[in-house]
Order: structure tokens, then C-alpha cells, then sequence
């Protein structure tokens, strides 16, 4: 392995993102007769915590357990960005670092289990437990291929540094790079706080900032389908239109769920969200995303439209899910990248990212359309 120096790379860290259990607990459960569950968390990680807080670090806890004690005793801390039933990390991690504008270089992660290592893998420093370094070290010889060498620095009994080496390009700086001659002359505005959405930017390697404004989408009740989310797009750019310059595209988008003839959009409650899932189970329905590409004095509109089918879920299904994971930001009450899609989805057509969120490949397209022109 190549020797890296990681107190150089120390001095760049502006913030700290941990796991829960087995990081800052030492990893058992206390369940009571009742069904209640108690955690144990160190209090000198906590008085560390603070420390690190006043001193100006950011700190983010990202969590696949759902314990509000755990909350609140972070929140006491003073930690406000936590996210708790976190069963894909990749989507809070990002929506950390675009929330404070920062670099992966300057992150360090602490885990201690396999979802943890697609975030580690971005981070330009990570601590591991000794169990799930046996773990890297067997996936090693792909973090070779992709990623170049890792130093590794014991720095207690079982905790450990590990560094990419030098000289490693990201993958996103090199896609990047490759529509650097289609977007050098202009701005792009992706006008969404979805991590979903911004992933997606950032893995096809478009350079882009992120700007929003509040709207209340209300719409006439009489539209249906495309119409709906082609309006809705609309809308979120009217706030654009008196401040755009000559050099930037602002990108809005709006996926609805078009399922029994009727409009799903995101649900507001536990119920509502129950609710929904009982009505798209065992049937079709259409996911469908509206883009709005809008320049100062021209506006590009697509949409594109795929259709899902559920399986007939079981109500323990819907219950776990709804309890479990983050169905209240989606349209429809279910993301495909989660649970219920490994389980619960027979059949698609059409794109997936549309399902996700977003088309990108017809988005990709417009955007190298409109900058070429």
C-alpha cells in the first residue's frame, strides 16, 4: 500500500458524519419485556461532540434505526442535521453536503457495518471498526480498480484511517470533464432540494448550483396526468423568469403518481401514505416527470411517463414500510430504490430514474441540445 499522509488530509476536514449503533453505542440492545428498546451512548462522544460544534465543525448522524431517544439526545447536543431510518445512506449523506456546501474531501465518516461503505468509499477520510475493516480489506482489490490505493493507520485497538491515495480522479470529475465542452459557457440551475435529483446531476457529472423558491402547487382539479406535473413545472420556474441571466437554464421538475384515474402526489400523513399503497397494490399506475428547461427569453417542457405494477401487498408489508422507512417525500408513497420496490414491484416500463425522480437521459439530451444551439 502506498503511505499517505493523513494529518495532511486532517487539516482540510470541516465536518464529521457518524453511524449510531456500534459507533456511538457499543452495538447491543437492551429490549424490555414491554418491546422497548434502550441504547447505551458514551457521554464523553457527546462532551467530543460538542467540542467539535463549537469549534465550528459540522456534524451529521446518519441512522438506520428509528430511536427518537436517539434524537433527542443529539438534538440536546446541539446536532440539528440527523437522519434517522436511513436504510440507503447515499441520499442524506448528499443532502448534507449540498445543505452546508461542502466538499466529500473534507468529510470524515465513521461506520461500522456494510451500509456504511458506499459513503466511505466518497468521503476523503473514514474511521472504521475493526470488523468492518476485514470487510474492506476483502473488497480491496475493487477499490484498486476504482478507486486507486488505500493507506491504513491503526489508530487505537480497533479503529483505524483509512486515506485514498494520491492521484485518484473521481469518477464525477471525469464525466465532468467529458461535457466540459457543452457546458463551459453557461450555468446551470437545478431548481430542487431532492437528493435524488442532485445525485443524479452529480453522477452523469453536470455541473450545476442549486437555487429554489417556495410555491404552493395548487392546481385546477380538473387536470389529469401530464397536464398536472407539466403545470406544476411551470410554476416552481415562474420565479426565475424575472431574474435569469443570458448564460444560465434553470432546471424544474415534478413527478406525480397517476394511479385509478386519480392524482398521487406525496402523502401527509402515515395514514394518507397507507392509504395510497393499498390503492396502487396489485395493480399499474404511471409515474410520470414534467422538466422545465427555462432560459431567459425561451422555456423547453418534456415529460416522460413509465408505468409500475405492484404486487398485491400484504397490509404487514405497507405497515413496515410506512413505519420504517421515508415514504412522506415521495409521490406516491413509495421510492423504488427502497425496500418496498425490492419486494413489492413486478414490472416496469419505461425509464427508471423517471420513477426515481428524474429522466436523465432525456434531460442529458435537452440540456447538450440547448447549450449547442
Amino acid at each position: 500500500m502506498s503511505t499517505v499522509n493523513y494529518k495532511e488530509n486532517l487539516n482540510h476536514v470541516k465536518a464529521f458524519i457518524f453511524d449510531v449503533d456500534g459507533v456511538l453505542t457499543n452495538g447491543n440492545v437492551m429490549i424490555t419485556t414491554n418491546g422497548e428498546m434502550y441504547r447505551e451512548m458514551n457521554t464523553k462522544d457527546g462532551y467530543a461532540m460538542k467540542c467539535a460544534l463549537e469549534q465550528g465543525f459540522r456534524i451529521a448522524i446518519i441512522s438506520g434505526g428509528t430511536n427518537e431517544g436517539v434524537r433527542s439526545r443529539l438534538k440536546a447536543l446541539g446536532v440539528d442535521s440527523v437522519y434517522l431510518g436511513a436504510h440507503h445512506k447515499i441520499e442524506p449523506y448528499e443532502d448534507f453536503i449540498f445543505s452546508y456546501d461542502l466538499k466529500p474531501e473534507e468529510i470524515v465518516y465513521m461506520g461500522d457495518d456494510a451500509p456504511d461503505i458506499e459513503v466511505m468509499l466518497k468521503v476523503g477520510l473514514l474511521v472504521a471498526q475493526k470488523m468492518l475493516l476485514l470487510t474492506l480489506k476483502k473488497l480491496q482489490t475493487i477499490f484498486l480498480i476504482k478507486k486507486g490505493e488505500l493507506a491504513v493507520f491503526e489508530i487505537s485497538s480497533n479503529r483505524y484511517f483509512v486515506c485514498k491515495g494520491n492521484g485518484v480522479q473521481p469518477l464525477g470529475q471525469k464525466m465532468i470533464e467529458m461535457y466540459s465542452q457543452d457546458f463551459n459557457s453557461v450555468e446551470i440551475i437545478l431548481a430542487s432540494n431532492s437528493p435524488r435529483r442532485k445525485q443524479f446531476f452529480k453522477e452523469a457529472g453536470i455541473p450545476f448550483t442549486v437555487k429554489t423558491f417556495e410555491v404552493d402547487e395548487i392546481f385546477d382539479p380538473t387536470l389529469k396526468g401530464a397536464a398536472i406535473s407539466n403545470y406544476l413545472v411551470k410554476l416552481k420556474a415562474a420565479p426565475f423568469q424575472n431574474h435569469i441571466q443570458s448564460n444560465q437554464i434553470v432546471v424544474t421538475a415534478d413527478t406525480i403518481v397517476w394511479g385509478d384515474d386519480q392524482y398521487l402526489g406525496k402523502p401527509k400523513t402515515k395514514a394518507d401514505a397507507k392509504q395510497m399503497l393499498r390503492l396502487l397494490s396489485g395493480k399499474e399506475h404511471q409515474v410520470i416527470t414534467s422538466v422545465a428547461f427555462t432560459q431567459k427569453n425561451k422555456q423547453l417542457l418534456i415529460h416522460e411517463t413509465s408505468s409500475v405494477t405492484f404486487k398485491k401487498l400484504s397490509d404487514q408489508e405497507i405497515e413496515f414500510y410506512v413505519n420504517e422507512f421515508e415514504p412522506m417525500d415521495k409521490a406516491g408513497a413509495y421510492g423504488i430504490q427502497e425496500w418496498i420496490g425490492t419486494i413489492g414491484i413486478e414490472r416496469i416500463e419505461g425509464s427508471y430514474t423517471n420513477i426515481v425522480g428524474l429522466p436523465m437521459a432525456q434531460v442529458l439530451q435537452c440540456l447538450i441540445q440547448l447549450t449547442s444551439n
